[in-house]
């Protein structure tokens, strides 16, 4: 309930205390009180309490006060928020140094991406709490060094453009001298090319681009007007790709007017004009092309921008802004000539091919002595070709492993490769397949003894999704359980055999203390199973429970994607002690899980976000970690949505 009384009934009250209030001018206000004046307030307070705790004088004091008999629960409501109203004087943040509330805000600010115009995020929502809050924002330069910005159409009203323009010179104003952190969104409408808007926002933002160390942009549309833009950045000293420290570079030539694909050599102009090799202090890179990496610039065959990389995510497979619908990737020997530069590198993530045999087969391995995580987007797994590649690699320290597989055919050659040589030391495994012989993936499982996170997605089409299956030993539950497991519905095609299914959760189950070698990956803590799934709620009950005693610990988090039902409430229900001890269970709904999540706007759209493929655990999309203030009746609390669990609150601040 909020505190609204009128000035009538807190006078009233007031006089029959036998004073009229001296705090009555600062009620719900941001009045900040002094030492004394605090001591002065808890004194008033004392004598409110008193009369709150004597009920005759409750009904007497409201009921003469507003010469109506208004009932015995609304009188002790009344003389509750007149005593609220002192009480939200005495809150400790309204004492706060500004120092002090700086940091505070600094941590509301979405940890992992940029912060946007949306009113409903920091920083703009702290400026709506107070005119401190506003004064303490604005003068914080730190608050301002990220933002992403929405393109637009000239589809769209000038009106819209004018106030957008206006809003980033605030923005860059309020910024101060820091470093900035940009992120530019991608159009609404497909196939409209984002160059004439990219240039005209950089032309606004051109005195800050000295300042800029991350960025991630997406340069879309013909060659020619593409090139232009980079030209035009290099003549005017602009170029912000010759210094920032963090980029995401996405580049999409579409087809030319008679459909002809642009050649290797027209390419490879495009990234030339972007000068990378003039920048010496580049620590991530992603870059994703509309075009396959067949060779490489000479520009970009030397030292730079490779040298100082500890990141890079070089046709990242999943990105998806191609208008021309072509898959594109990097050639295995392009790669490893790139690898062959990068020591530093501690992750890598590409898809790449290879068709032919690499061109240098006795070339010395390439060695990697700080990479820690790889992901490998790759057409299939019986290519020799990429084996051959993948032997050249030496990775000493990898210790994650991203695999996914666009189609399986034949001998898994190059997951054998990879589990052969890094499997003991793997302690993360993402694998997402299409399809893959039956039984394989338990005999795999035993070949990671270390494994601390496994996550298997089955990628099954729409008419090989898979009912979820109730029976346990041979029989139907009684309670004909409604839930589903998985996407989608029974397959119709007898042929399709689901491999996540009770047979791997048995792999993964303990048999009991006298067979503690007997199940795969005694040190999993984390497990995460979606896309064709067939399980039964006993295999899962089964699992937990077997894992809940077993020698290295119970699980910490089991994250299945399910519909709602009987079975998800019975899952919820037995597996409520483990729940109360510590076991995260995500039972997700994927028809929840929609794109932008929680709080989605056009101010959010094409939102980069940053993941770190080093944590452990997994959060539903629409519960991602976003800092933000909300209003709950007497006060403001700055609280974390995926837990709501309050930071610190501010008794009656109002808005102003």
């Amino acid at each position: 309930m909020t505190i609204t009384m009128s000035a009538f009934r807190i006078q009233a009250i007031d006089d029959k205390q036998g004073t009229r209030s001296p705090f009555q001018s600062v009620l719900n206000t941001n009045y900040v009180p002094s030492e004394e004046a605090c001591r002065n307030i808890e004194g008033y307070l004392e004598t409110l309490r008193i009369g709150l705790s004597r009920p005759e004088d409750q009904a007497r004091i409201v009921r003469e006060a507003t010469e109506e008999d208004i009932g015995p629960n609304l009188e002790l409501e009344e003389l509750k928020l007149f005593i609220a109203a002192h009480s939200a004087l005495l809150s400790p943040a309204r004492r706060l140094p500004d120092d002090l509330l700086r940091e505070i805000f600094l941590n509301c600010l979405p940890p992992n991406h940029n912060a946007t115009f949306s009113p409903a995020d920091s920083p703009v929502l702290l400026t709506h709490v107070s005119r401190r809050w506003r004064a303490v924002a604005f003068s914080t330069p730190r608050l301002w060094s990220t933002l992403h910005i929405p393109l637009l159409s000239r589809l769209l009203d000038y009106s819209s453009n004018a106030n957008r323009m206006s809003t980033i010179k605030e923005w860059m104003a309020r910024s101060g001298s820091v470093p900035l952190s940009l992120s530019f969104g991608t159009l609404p409408v497909a196939f409209l090319p984002t160059i004439p808007d990219i240039d005209l926002l950089l032309s606004v933002l051109s005195p800050a681009l000295t300042r800029l160390e991350n960025m991630s942009i997406t340069l879309s549309g013909r060659r020619y007007p593409i090139a232009e833009l980079l030209q035009s950045l290099e003549k005017k000293g602009r170029n912000p790709f010759r210094r920032v420290r963090k980029l995401d570079l996405y580049i999409d030539l579409t087809a030319m007017p008679n459909g002809r694909l642009y050649t290797h050599l027209e390419c490879d102009d495009i990234l030339a004009a972007l000068h990378l090799e003039d920048n010496m202090h580049l620590k991530e890179l992603t870059l994703f092309t509309s075009f396959s990496l067949t060779t490489l610039p000479d520009t970009m065959k030397g030292p730079h921008p490779w040298s100082n990389l500890e990141s890079l995510r070089i046709q990242p497979h999943c990105r998806d802004h191609n208008e021309n619908c072509l898959v594109s990737f990097i050639i295995c020997d392009v790669l490893l000539d790139v690898l062959a530069l990068c020591p530093n590198l501690k992750l890598l993530e590409a898809r790449c091919y290879q068709f032919q045999e690499l061109p240098s087969p006795r070339r010395e391995a390439v060695i990697l002595p700080k990479l820690k995580h790889v992901s490998l987007s790759l057409a299939d797994l019986k290519n020799l070709h990429v084996v051959d590649f993948l032997a050249k690699c030496d990775w000493p320290v990898l210790s994650s492993l991203h695999l996914s597989v666009e189609e399986i055919e034949g001998p898994v050659n190059v997951l054998s490769a990879l589990t052969d040589r890094y499997g003991p030391r793997l302690t993360t495994l993402q694998f997402t397949f299409p399809n893959m012989p039956k039984g394989y993936l338990g005999k795999l499982l035993f070949e990671l003894p270390n494994l601390l996170q496994l996550h298997l997605h089955h990628e099954a089409s729409a008419e090989h999704e898979i009912h979820l299956s109730d029976e346990e030993d041979g029989g139907s539950d009684s309670g004909g359980f409604e839930g589903h497991f998985g996407d989608g519905i029974l397959s119709a095609f007898s042929s399709f055999e689901p491999v996540l299914d009770d047979e791997l959760l048995e792999v993964l189950t303990p048999k009991g203390a006298k067979q503690a070698q007997s199940y795969a990956c005694p040190l999993l803590q984390y497990l995460r199973l979606e896309g064709g799934t067939s399980f039964s709620t006993g295999g899962i009950l089964g699992l937990l429970r077997m894992r809940s005693t077993s020698p290295s610990g119970p699980f910490k988090q089991l994250y299945i994607p399910c519909r709602k039902g009987m079975a998800r409430d019975r899952l919820r229900r037995e597996c409520a002690d483990l729940v109360e001890a510590g076991l995260d269970l995500q039972l997700v709904n994927p028809e929840r899980e929609v794109a932008g999540g929680l709080g989605y706007s056009l101010c959010k759209a094409n939102l980069p976000l940053d993941d770190n493929p080093f944590a452990l655990g997994w959060k539903p999309s629409a519960e991602k970690m976003l800092m933000i203030g909300r209003q709950t009746g007497s006060e403001v609390e700055i609280v974390v949505l995926s837990t709501l669990k309050p930071v610190f609150s501010v008794s009656s601040v109002s808005l102003s």
